[in-house]
């Protein structure tokens, strides 16, 4: 803004001024605003504020661009927005809200999802937290388990007969944890001393090694800014484990990622008797029309670009001649097309050093490896950080 905007103010402060302060510092200064002529603009700001707070997203600026907003906090932003929409009989679709809030904030993010569908909308929510599962009118189960293995509905119907229904779902509601009675002992610290950075003051806090340390608190607390910032910067070969995409080349896939690819390769190259670099859709083995990609893209110029199955290899990425040598009498272009419990009944016997950590981070049996990475986004990218190497991911 220029000088001659920023010269403009209320009760000594400027537009700018107001945008550097997080919501429930806003609402309190316009709660000082006592002029009736900007009563009725006053009152629909801080009821749409108010509503942020309820979301858990209070510690929020003004002046956050967006494009630094989490996927939880874009979420929550969109759904205030609609709140305050005078359109009814919509149809709106929630993709995990409860995500990374608090009991708490999940308690007031219910109130906010109950207020749209009283406005006469109705509302459908993807959703595994039992505390949001529980105010839904209608419930629909998916099962009966994950995978091959699932895709039909084994339950229909209210909160209560879930609860008793024979399915996963039902018998987890009905379990109830039990607290360990010995904790395991640690085997050093790790000292944080004095961190001030955006809401933290002069926290100091030694976290102990060697255990499981769960750092809990509301939305805003502070949580993710001392854990994802701070305690890096102190001990940087800290590895990060989060639900961001994963970063890797277009070209990659889950195989490659966790490692396992290369164990495949010479698999293939001794049961052949040939080099592993064939069974590679970046060397030798690429199949020339679409060079290893299996798409074909052409650029459409002023237009979005056009992407389509390449027609020599038929997205199997390998060129004919490499489709010829087989494993147990499946092609690379098979194994890749496999989920990972196919995989780990095809390879069982065999010398796979990664074949049990990625059927446990993949246990779902949902992990196609010829899937490009671009597509495996949130709680997926995290699962197959943890079953290949140790990396950082920020």
């Amino acid at each position: 803004l220029n000088q001659e905007a920023l010269s403009c103010k209320i009760n000594g402060t400027s537009i700018a001024d107001c945008a550097r302060m997080q919501v429930n510092e806003l609402i309190v200064f316009l709660e000082s605003i006592e002029d009736p002529a900007a009563a009725t603009i006053v009152d629909t700001c801080i009821t749409r504020l108010q509503q942020l707070l309820l979301v858990g997203i209070g510690y929020l600026t003004m002046d956050r661009e967006t494009a630094t907003l989490s996927g939880g906090e874009s979420q929550r932003i969109k759904m205030v927005r609609q709140l305050g929409s005078s359109l009814t009989d919509l149809t709106y679709i929630f993709d995990e809200p409860s995500i990374g809030l608090h009991p708490h904030d999940v308690h007031n993010m219910n109130r906010l999802l109950l207020q749209l569908r009283d406005k006469g909308n109705t509302v459908i929510i993807v959703e595994h937290d039992p505390d949001v599962i529980r105010i839904a009118d209608h419930i629909i189960d998916m099962g009966p388990r994950a995978g091959l293995a699932g895709g039909t509905i084994v339950y229909e119907g209210n909160w209560e007969g879930l609860r008793h229904a024979d399915t996963l779902t039902g018998k987890c509601l009905r379990q109830r944890a039990r607290l360990k009675s010995e904790v395991r002992e640690p085997t050093g610290w790790l000292h944080i001393r004095d961190a001030t950075l955006h809401n933290l003051k002069q926290v100091s806090v030694s976290i102990p090694t060697g255990v499981l340390t769960a750092v809990t608190g509301v939305a805003g607390s502070g949580k993710s800014t001392l854990i994802n910032q701070v305690l890096p910067g102190v001990y940087p070969e800290a590895v990060i484990i989060n639900q961001d995409m994963i970063q890797a080349s277009s070209r990659s896939n889950l195989a490659t990622f966790t490692g396992i690819f290369d164990d495949i390769r010479k698999l293939f190259a001794g049961e052949n008797r040939v080099g592993p670099s064939l069974f590679s859709f970046n060397a030798k083995g690429a199949c020339p029309e679409c060079n290893g990609s299996g798409t074909i893209t052409m650029d459409l110029a002023f237009m979005d670009s056009l992407v389509s199955v390449c027609e020599a290899c038929q997205g199997r990425r390998f060129h004919d001649d490499v489709l010829q040598y087989h494993l147990r009498g499946s092609s690379i272009s098979d194994v890749l097309a496999m989920t990972t419990d196919e995989a780990l009944d095809f390879f069982h016997g065999a010398r796979h050093p990664g074949r049990a950590s990625a059927h446990s981070a993949g246990r779902t049996g949902l992990l196609d490896a010829r899937s490009a990475l671009k597509h495996a986004v949130g709680r997926r990218a995290a699962a197959g950080e943890t079953g290949g190497r140790a990396r950082s991911f920020r």
